[in-house]
């Protein structure tokens, strides 16, 4: 999505660093045009960026994913976002990625999940602190793609 905004010029493209699936340093592209940024998830959480013995979607996470809009929202001040969702590596249903924007998972002895949750750790899940997700997100118009 970033290169064809990119390509067609109608925007640019700047390469930030986050986490892959597996909490690896990434560098990964975010997009702008005159109207809004794009975030294309695949560059964070994408299967391509495993190698066949490392698929495992019960381990893969978003976190990446949310380090990016953390970027564009709270670092670069966007206040319109579409993001790309294909190609994913990932099940956990955006954790990972809540988890990157402040969210904290607890399990039910309260001990702190880390970053970096992936779908085998959904079910560990018993409490949730929010934080300040909805300041985060506060008139951040998200559309997914």
């Amino acid at each position: 999505m970033c290169d064809a905004l990119a390509g067609n010029g109608r925007g640019t493209v700047a390469q930030i660093t986050v986490h892959d699936p597996l909490m690896r340093e990434v560098s990964a592209g975010i997009g702008f045009t005159d109207d809004f940024a794009v975030l294309e998830s695949a560059g964070a959480n994408g299967i391509e960026l495993l190698s066949a013995d490392e698929l495992d979607p019960m381990l893969a996470t978003t976190f990446g994913v949310g380090e990016a809009l953390r970027e564009l929202i709270s670092v670069r001040r966007c206040r319109k976002i579409v993001i790309g969702i294909g190609g994913s590596a990932t099940v956990d249903g955006g954790a990972g990625m809540l988890q990157a924007l402040g969210v904290r998972f607890f399990t039910a002895d309260g001990a702190l999940l880390p970053d970096g949750i992936g779908g085998g750790d959904l079910g560990s899940i018993a409490k949730v602190d929010a934080g300040e997700l909805e300041t985060i997100l506060s008139g951040v118009d998200l559309r997914v793609a």
